[in-house]
């Protein structure tokens, strides 16, 4: 079946009766792309304007056809909207006419919907968003809805089916804006049977939505899991977000640097420590590096010409620990000067060089 793409770009210029809610005028004009029929309809130029976009079977435009002053319609229960104009094999254009349905926003009222404006009915007239669709939406819980909710619920053509759907697979008590998300995400039942193959009962809204939202899925979840690792919901995001992969996991492993669990390798990736990194480390001289060492030596800025400064200091002997004090307390080439000829000209031990940087006193005694 042949579909038709149908575009609202900027506002529509108005009928002196706009307020009222009885006719809204524009132009309108077609191009066929790959074979199909693109429909496009806007203001006069120069307005302050919104952006509408949705496509439709051929035999919802009531006479489309080719021809010269060619008149076709959309018909909706929220009104119709009336096209005139030119339509070639490649192209068309001309005027259109939209006049709503004044019964059709009057019961939307009654309901409680008094603040719709013109543009958002005809979003209405365009998605031909019937009230019985709302009141079968209200009666499975949705009492109501926002507004705003409301526009967005008719955006994403969210139906009763859909949501009644989300319910049977077990999430009868969703929010509707976590609906929302839902289907602007594209989850569907297949997507949350999906998922839930993962980690079964334990996939809550939250999670469903933020696993859609990074890309990840069962093929995904399988790869981490292959590692050995035991993984929860919320490591598997934090892994996805930051890009860890198997052979990430694989190359922190054979670099030998102890037993590392999901936590660790957050951490680890979050800072950038890599294989690169810890090869670097090593010809540095520092050996037997554990996960929590790397992530020190990167928060800490720990590199090649501090730790060199440090050993022709004299501090050739000084750990890992204690040189990472070093940088903590920020003891330089020229502190270390000083507390020398403190200590009688003696270079301080590591333990006495802190503490002389620690002590209150210093800011008198270097002078």
């Amino acid at each position: 079946m042949k579909r038709i793409i149908l575009i609202l770009i900027s506002v529509i210029f108005l009928s002196p009766v706009f307020g009222q809610k009885d006719v809204l005028k524009g132009f309108w004009w077609v191009e066929i792309k790959h074979g199909e029929p693109h429909l496009y309809l806007n203001s006069e130029k120069d307005r302050n304007g919104w952006n509408y976009g949705s496509s439709f079977d051929l035999d919802m435009l009531d006479g489309y056809m080719t021809g010269k002053n060619v008149t076709f319609y959309l018909r909706s229960e929220a009104g119709v909207i009336e096209f005139t104009g030119d339509i070639t094999g490649q192209s068309g254009n001309g005027t259109y006419e939209w006049t709503p349905n004044k019964s059709y926003i009057s019961e939307m009222e009654k309901i409680g919907y008094d603040d719709f404006n013109d543009k958002e009915y005809l979003l209405f007239a365009l998605k031909n968003f019937r009230i019985k669709t709302l009141k079968d939406i209200i009666s499975l819980g949705y009492d109501n809805i926002p507004s705003d909710k409301l526009v967005a619920i008719v955006a994403l053509s969210i139906s009763p089916e859909y949501i009644r759907d989300i319910h049977k697979a077990g999430y009868d008590k969703i929010k509707i804006q976590q609906v929302i998300s839902f289907k602007a995400l594209g989850v569907d039942v297949k997507k949350i049977e999906d998922l839930r193959s993962i980690f079964g009962e334990e996939m809550s809204i939250e999670n469903i939505i933020s696993f859609t939202a990074l890309g990840i899925d069962a093929e995904y979840a399988e790869k981490m899991k292959s590692t050995g690792l035991d993984l929860d919901p919320e490591n598997l995001l934090s892994f996805k977000a930051l890009g860890i992969t198997p052979e990430y996991i694989e190359n922190l492993r054979k670099a030998g640097i102890g037993e590392i669990d999901a936590d660790d390798l957050t951490a680890l990736k979050s800072q950038g420590v890599d294989i690169d990194f810890i090869n670097e480390c090593r010809e540095m001289g520092l050996k037997d590096l554990d996960s929590g060492d790397l992530i020190k030596l990167k928060v800490f800025d720990l590199d090649k010409s501090y730790i060199d400064m440090i050993r022709h200091a004299g501090y050739n002997d000084a750990s890992m620990e204690q040189i990472l004090q070093f940088r903590i307390m920020d003891i330089d080439e020229e502190f270390i000067k000083k507390a020398t000829q403190f200590n009688d000209g003696v270079l301080p031990d590591p333990e006495r060089l802190i503490q002389l940087k620690a002590a209150k006193n210093k800011p008198s005694v270097y002078k």
